[in-house]
């Protein structure tokens, strides 16, 4: 699923756009291939990086870099040059549709501990938008990852939508520096050519989990805590457009790069 050559992305590069507060990275896929989820991040692979940083635990998630892709069917989550996140969990909290929540202080669902990660996270934690979805990515129990849909209310009531799809499961004790993900667009309830807007955050095992500075985009100095944690900061990925889109697109390119002769 490496990039293909073609008018398209010939015409149209990706970009990233930083700016400050609030939306910090926007990268645009205009590329109609994916990722290969083979637990190697290589150069060229992905459209495109998003910011972050932080060192507060040690710096195995900060000191990593995450890119980013998508293709017709999901989008790509490549983790690099990570270190070992044994005893800590990474929890990612998407925006994809209207509505959602903007913190966990009425999700209190700990019925496994993936669900317990997203609501358990400070006390409470906003979000730095109205989230739809939280995914738990955690070397505990032997090393798991899961999809939730964001729900008010008890145990059980985050819906489950997913597994990301992966090479190299994360381990109990991960010696691994390179996580690679798939996630389908059914599983986040979108499609190709939507906006997926999102924050990785890093904490701690317990309730209320204790939040690092590290993660995407960094945005404390210094560790915020187990009380109450206000992210501001977010990352986007404007997805490929559905093939048909880009077949218009293409040939809009076309007629201009003749237009201009």
């Amino acid at each position: 699923m490496f990039k293909k050559a073609s008018v398209a992305v010939a015409v149209f590069a990706f970009s990233v756009s930083p700016v400050l507060g609030g939306l910090i990275d926007t990268v645009v896929d205009t590329t109609p291939g994916g990722a290969t989820v083979d637990a190697n991040v290589n150069v060229g692979e992905y459209v495109g990086t998003v910011s972050g940083g932080g060192a507060g635990f040690g710096n195995p998630v900060g000191g990593g870099t995450l890119s980013v892709d998508s293709d017709a069917n999901g989008i790509y989550m490549g983790f690099s040059s990570m270190g070992d996140i044994s005893g800590n969990s990474i929890v990612v909290y998407f925006d994809v549709a209207a509505g959602g929540f903007a913190d966990n202080s009425t999700i209190n669902d700990n019925a496994d501990f993936g669900r317990g990660r997203i609501s358990s996270a400070a006390n409470p934690l906003t979000y730095p938008f109205d989230a739809d979805y939280g995914w738990t990515i955690s070397s505990a129990f032997g090393g798991f990852q899961a999809l939730f849909q964001l729900a008010a209310g008890g145990d059980n009531s985050l819906n489950f939508a997913g597994f990301g799809v992966t090479a190299d499961p994360i381990g109990e004790f991960p010696s691994n520096s390179t996580y690679e993900f798939f996630i389908p667009y059914v599983d986040l309830g979108i499609s190709a050519g939507d906006t997926v807007d999102f924050v990785v955050t890093y904490g701690n095992n317990n309730t209320p989990a204790f939040m690092s500075d590290e993660g995407f985009p960094n945005q404390f100095v210094g560790n915020p805590g187990d009380g109450p944690v206000a992210l501001t900061d977010f990352h986007r990925l404007v997805t490929i457009p559905e093939p048909a889109t880009m077949v218009l697109l293409t040939i809009g390119a076309v007629a201009f790069i003749r237009r201009r002769r």
